[in-house]
């Protein structure tokens, strides 16, 4: 999310590291809620950390 997110990507995750920063942030969850917005509306589908290696069968 960081740095951005290609037309080709379909799926987005969401790891601890990002949400962590973003709650001691000036922004807070506002920057995050935007991004989450913008990357749904794009039809992109959102997953955790946890859910991205389900859908890949790691656990």
């Amino acid at each position: 999310m960081r740095r951005g997110v290609t037309r080709r990507t379909t799926h987005v995750v969401f790891g601890r590291t990002l949400l962590a920063k973003a709650a001691t942030a000036r922004t807070g969850d506002g920057d995050i809620e935007r991004r989450v917005q913008a990357e749904r509306e794009a039809g992109r589908e959102l997953v955790s950390e946890n859910g991205f290696l389900r859908l890949l069968g790691l656990l």
